[in-house]
């Protein structure tokens, strides 16, 4: 039986908590590249009101950064997710965040390619009418779990992911809906107490703008191993419970 969205929570909640040490190193990674990135961003803001002659070269730094943080950030979420399902599943490796990480770089464009087929798709469904962008949306939602988890790659990904959906659309999105937003409301209502009073103090809104960034992006960081969690675990039940095709007569 497909794990329940109740289950999802809660499981996700002890995988949190039982893992957050093994976990920790995951989430440096992501921290570092963003906190700098956005960081960069306000300091492009900056210069472009003090200095408009260094705006191009700001802007060129940036874009460079950009790159290679998204090219980075592809890397971590794989190693991320693999370290997500090594966990849930106790491999022997679970524990072993540098062998996952580097072994996670050979996924790096198999994950883009494949996620660009998935938008392209999804885009395509929202342009002939919501709809079908919605049902695609879920239909394809565990494609790049497929590239990252079991060797998927680009459209057997997305045919292997729709594999595990048809049947029960309904059931995978009611669990995604409810477990995802459950913790992106916590996460907002966390960052609403933590980052808005920030504002509030007296200083000058270059600095107050760095710190309002770092601890959103704290926050956030702090929160993606219950995200990460909650798709893998659906994924897993999914694969562990397929559908059951009854025969034609």
């Amino acid at each position: 039986m497909l794990i329940s969205p109740s289950e999802i929570i809660i499981q996700s909640w002890q995988f949190y908590k039982k893992n957050w040490r093994a976990l920790t190193p995951y989430m440096v990674l992501i921290f570092l590249p963003t906190v700098i990135l956005e960081c960069l961003g306000i300091m492009g803001l900056y210069i472009s009101n003090i200095a408009p002659s260094l705006t191009l070269a700001s802007k060129i730094i940036i874009l460079l950064v950009l790159a290679a943080t998204f090219v980075f950030d592809i890397w971590i979420s794989v190693a991320f997710t693999r370290a997500t399902k090594a966990l849930i599943l106790q491999e022997p490796d679970a524990h072993n965040w540098q062998s996952l990480f580097n072994g996670s770089s050979h996924l790096i464009w198999p994950s883009f390619y494949t996620a660009i087929l998935m938008g392209l798709t999804v885009l395509a469904g929202l342009i002939l009418f919501v709809v079908p962008g919605v049902i695609f949306t879920i239909w394809y939602g565990f494609a790049n779990y497929g590239v990252m988890l079991d060797d998927k790659r680009g459209v057997a990904a997305m045919a292997f992911s729709k594999q595990l959906v048809v049947g029960r659309w309904w059931k995978i999105f009611t669990r995604l809906i409810i477990s995802f937003a459950l913790f992106m409301i916590i996460g907002s209502v966390v960052r609403y107490i933590l980052v808005n009073p920030i504002a509030l103090l007296p200083y000058s809104a270059f600095p107050l703008l760095i710190v309002q960034s770092v601890v959103s992006t704290i926050i956030n960081v702090l929160l993606m191993p219950l995200m990460y969690s909650c798709g893998v675990l659906l994924y897993l039940s999914a694969k562990a419970n397929p559908v059951e095709i009854t025969p034609k007569v």
